[in-house]
């Protein structure tokens, strides 16, 4: 990644990153429509956020952790795209952090790990970039 500084500590200057996108969740918010899917100016939602990770420069890979009954969409949707990056399509838990857990087992071993709700769709790669750059200074960092 471009203008990460060498002289960082011990591991913060490796700006190669794996990506977890959560989107395990149950549309409860929503009366049971689960908004990952919903076109959005003729896109999925879903896809505008895998579309940043995709175009990021220092992500590597992602895993993709969806409900159980999405696991079929959402693997046709990474095929139908051609996210090259996405490695896996996993099944979520009952909680988002189990759902996290279950998306790092399916990750490849990387120096970093971003984690992003898979329905924030407003998000650029440069947002994940600046976020990279600030995580090898402190040590981690929140967008």
């Amino acid at each position: 990644m471009s203008g990460l500084d060498s002289s960082l500590p011990a591991g913060g200057s490796d700006g190669r990153a794996g990506a977890i996108i959560v989107a395990g969740g149950q549309s409860q918010r929503m009366d049971g429509v689960d908004k990952l899917f919903l076109p959005i100016l003729g896109k999925p939602l879903l896809s505008y956020t895998l579309t940043a990770f995709e175009a990021s420069a220092v992500v590597h890979s992602m895993v993709l952790v969806l409900s159980a009954s999405n696991l079929d969409q959402g693997n046709e949707l990474v095929l139908k795209h051609g996210f090259r990056k996405v490695a896996k399509v996993c099944e979520g838990g009952d909680t988002r952090q189990e759902s996290v857990r279950l998306g790092l087992e399916q990750l490849a071993p990387l120096p970093w790990i971003i984690v992003h709700d898979g329905a924030r769709p407003c998000l650029e790669s440069s947002i994940i970039e600046r976020g990279m750059k600030e995580a090898a200074r402190w040590g981690s960092a929140i967008a």
